[in-house]
């Protein structure tokens, strides 16, 4: 088979795996297939037969060798909890209003974060609100 094809294969995989969800998965046949292309481009590849073997082979060993080291660095590293947890009674400043039991925005350290208004009192912006609690990437907050 021609390289250009290897290579236009082998890029269509990698884009696939970009826009498709799967984990980790087509980024491995679409190295194999960019792989067997720069060999089948001087000639080093061989037959149609060798290089379909030489892809499954490439594709298959790297997804093997490979795939489980890439998820686990994809982790969050650890002690992440302890780190939102370390949010909890720190002061936050609204900077868009939340009612009651509303939704609103709050800047922490100049960075904006959605919060949750668990007091009966309104929050204003530019009031300070305490942090109750973090629920994902939601501070829960009352009134200072």
């Amino acid at each position: 088979m021609d390289w250009w094809i290897w290579l236009v294969v082998g890029l269509g995989l990698l884009g696939a795996e970009v826009v498709l969800p799967g984990g980790f998965f087509l980024m491995f046949f679409g190295f194999g297939a960019i792989v067997v292309g720069l060999l089948a481009f001087p000639g080093l590849a061989g037959p149609l037969w060798a290089q379909l073997g030489l892809f499954a082979l490439i594709s298959a060993g790297s997804l093997m060798l490979l795939r489980r080291r890439m998820i686990e660095s994809m982790k969050p590293a650890a002690g992440t909890d302890e780190k939102l947890a370390d949010l909890v009674g720190a002061a936050v400043v609204v900077s868009a209003d939340a009612p009651p039991h509303g939704r609103g925005t709050a800047d922490y350290r100049g960075a904006p974060w959605s919060i949750f208004n668990a007091g009966d009192a309104p929050l204003a912006k530019g009031q300070r609100a305490k942090v109750l609690g973090v629920d994902g990437l939601t501070l829960r907050v009352t009134k200072e």
